[in-house]
């Protein structure tokens, strides 16, 4: 419930902001908390989605490495593969308005072709 109610708090109070939340942070898989989070995040004029590649194989090893890397475990948690779950089973997908896949770009590649989407929901 907490990550509900933060992110309608930030989505509320931060209407010209851009805000990144992580799978862990956004991903919910409780109907009526993910309810709670697609409508305020319906409230965003973009919902952008950065995967690492299209290729599902790809993506799930290059977010397993970098899990490795700078959190020092792989989200596997009583034997539920979170990452995998997060690239597969759809719910990130249904928040976003544009998936970026950001294989092979540099930040400042990626903040351009970001900045350079077309607006996909009516400003408040």
């Amino acid at each position: 419930m907490a990550l509900a109610t933060a992110v309608e708090g930030l989505v509320g109070e931060h209407h010209d902001a851009v805000l990144a939340l992580g799978a862990g942070h956004s991903h919910i898989t409780t109907p009526e908390l993910f309810a709670r989070v697609a409508r305020a995040l319906a409230q965003a004029e973009q919902v952008v989605l950065l995967r690492p590649d299209k290729d599902l194989v790809k993506a799930h090893s290059e977010l397993h490495a970098r899990c490795l890397q700078t959190k020092g475990h792989t989200w596997k948690v009583d034997g539920i593969d979170w990452l995998y779950r997060w690239l597969t089973d759809g719910l990130d997908e249904r928040l976003a308005t544009d998936v970026v896949m950001t294989d092979g770009h540099t930040p400042q590649e990626l903040a351009t072709r970001i900045a350079a989407l077309p607006s996909h929901r009516p400003t408040p």
